[in-house]
């Protein structure tokens, strides 16, 4: 049950991202699209709220100028109760960086703990870099059609007013 909440959850977070995309990418590393989807090719780690985070199920897309990348924990569902994910997404994306606040629209960061200890039940708790809320960076390194790779760092804050550190961020991604 939690696996298919936690995927069905990724999904609806990065299908916004890809929605005005073609299938044929001519991305040549400047910001001008191509790559398609990637699931699985890749690491993306961090330190997650104080707790170590390696990605067991990663997906990487860019098209159209935007780099959305994902990294999840725990992907399957066979170690606990406890999954993770951290989703970055960058318009315009090319090789630099790219602060993450109030004059950065469409830079982003989220950060999910989500924890069941019965079937029926889920604590989802989201924390959000964005241009309201929270504050951070990501650098791209390299960027093509086919991967890219850089790193990251971000204050994540939820309308409740709960924030979480993710420090150490890096990740690198192929098709």
């Amino acid at each position: 049950m939690l696996k298919r909440f936690f995927l069905f959850g990724f999904l609806a977070l990065l299908v916004p991202t890809m929605t005005a995309c073609d299938s044929e990418g001519d991305g040549d590393g400047n910001g001008n699209g191509g790559g398609g989807g990637n699931n699985g090719n890749g690491t993306l780690t961090a330190t997650a709220d104080g707790s170590s985070f390696q990605s067991e199920l990663v997906v990487f897309t860019f098209e159209s100028g935007v780099l959305a990348i994902s990294g999840i924990t725990n992907a399957d569902g066979s170690d606990g109760s406890t999954q993770r994910q951290i989703l970055l997404t960058v318009p315009n994306a090319a090789v630099g960086t790219f602060n993450i606040g109030p004059s950065s629209a469409g830079t982003q960061a989220i950060y999910v703990n989500a924890q069941s200890t019965d079937p029926t039940e889920i604590a989802m708790n989201t924390y959000t870099a964005n241009f309201i809320l929270g504050s951070g960076q990501i650098v791209i390194n390299e960027l093509s059609a086919s991967g890219a790779s850089g790193t990251f760092s971000f204050t994540g804050a939820n309308t409740s007013g709960g924030t979480a550190q993710v420090t150490n961020g890096q990740f690198d991604v192929t098709n």
